[in-house]
């Protein structure tokens, strides 16, 4: 097992959680820092007004609308009031670099960063207001870096099977064939290994399919589903014991 350099992340914010990274983020990022960024959409919506613009209208908006016993609405403005504009200025500055190395993504009231630089990742959260950092999320060690940039997704447990299945989210024309996709993987018994929330999905009445994963010994399994469904897997990863 071979260390990294670590940076001290709880010289930012001392209670933040730091995960380890088990696979890539859209199959690119090793790393993603989650910063509490209140009014986010304010960078990605595509409006030419300012964030201060946008801002001023937003919290006018719920100001009038805002009934005191509707706890999401007091919530929502509570947290417009919070928004740093420079703050947000800044991250829409990388948006507009256009550069792949760094990318957002906006959960409200959250912003995602992602970056496969640990280091200029660390200086974007550093840059404003960085006790409002939530969470990192990063490589364990050297070690698990090599085996994420080879695509490859991590698990701590000896599993037994070497792949992880990618399923789409997917709509049926003909529920039957999900259900049939379900008793498939289920009769392969020990050579597949299902997720309860995969495998309900597959298996219930709906005709919508959430996406999902399955881990699989080989690859046998995918030429079966394809014939059945066409688009439903996406892809496969290798699967790689961490051995700790």
């Amino acid at each position: 097992m071979t260390k990294m350099a670590m940076l001290d992340w709880t010289k930012l914010n001392p209670t933040v959680k730091q995960i380890e990274t088990k696979k890539l983020f859209f199959g690119l990022y090793l790393n993603k820092a989650v910063v509490y960024a209140p009014g986010g959409r304010f960078i990605k919506n595509g409006d030419k007004s300012s964030v201060q613009e946008q801002l001023d209208s937003a919290i006018a908006l719920w100001s009038k609308w805002i009934s005191n016993n509707h706890v999401y609405q007091v919530t929502r403005l509570n947290q417009l009031k919070e928004c740093s504009v420079p703050q947000l200025e800044f991250y829409k500055s990388l948006l507009d670099k256009n550069n792949l190395s760094t990318t957002i993504r906006i959960e409200e009231p959250n912003i995602s960063i992602y970056c496969n630089d640990e280091k200029r990742l660390y200086n974007i959260v550093n840059a404003f207001h960085p006790d409002r950092l939530r969470a990192i999320h990063k490589p364990f060690d050297e070690d698990a870096r090599t085996a994420l940039s080879n695509g490859r997704v991590l698990v701590k447990k000896i599993t037994g099977y070497d792949y992880r299945i990618l399923l789409k989210p997917v709509r049926f024309d003909d529920v039957s064939v999900k259900n049939s996709i379900a008793d498939f993987l289920y009769n392969l018994q020990d050579e597949v290994k299902v997720p309860k929330g995969t495998m309900s999905s597959l298996s219930n009445g709906s005709r919508y399919f959430n996406g999902g994963y399955f881990y699989a010994k080989d690859l046998k399994a995918n030429t079966f589903i394809k014939l059945m469904c066409p688009e439903l897997i996406s892809g496969f990863l290798e699967v790689t014991n961490l051995g700790r």
